[in-house]
């Protein structure tokens, strides 16, 4: 079964109570040989970009720091080795809110599929969808309406 996805721009809105958290990150690509053969990724490089640009089988260091919203596709026989402090963080930094009505919004880009999976019970009517939002590094509540918008609740307006 194949899912259709597509990305587009969405508008988030939080209480007035939750500050804010998004900043869009650009990617430039950069690469570093060894002399042993390897591939350095660094901070702010694009992986696929590296991955792109080279054989199959070829053999990948991650160096320490945050690689926010990679998705990665390997050739054959490609290899990966992270190392100590390299994280691959698929969360989004959210940071450009603006006040509407009670509210606070701002415009987000999500990856949407054509219908998602899953029955949801009342107290958790949008428990279906794969994204989740943290302030100060807890959860917020994901609701199905932006009447539903309260404090501790979010709402992505599809």
């Amino acid at each position: 079964m194949s899912m259709k996805l597509s990305t587009q721009l969405k508008k988030l809105g939080l209480p007035y109570s939750a500050a804010a958290l998004l900043m869009f990150l650009p990617f430039p690509s950069g690469r570093t040989f060894s002399s042993t053969g390897q591939v350095f990724a660094r901070p702010g490089d694009n992986i696929q970009s590296l991955i792109n640009a080279n054989p199959p089988g070829t053999s990948f260091v991650i160096t320490p720091g945050i690689y926010r919203l990679q998705s990665v596709q390997p050739k054959n026989g490609d290899v990966f080795t992270g190392e100590q402090g390299a994280v691959l963080n698929g969360a989004q930094i959210l940071n450009s809110f603006k006040p509407e009505g009670q509210n606070w919004v701002t415009e987000v880009t999500v990856t949407t599929e054509k219908s998602y999976r899953g029955q949801c019970d009342k107290e958790h009517a949008a428990c279906m969808y794969p994204e989740d939002l943290f302030f100060d590094s807890k959860p917020l509540t994901r609701v199905a309406s932006l009447s539903q918008v309260g404090p501790g609740a979010w709402y992505l307006d599809y």
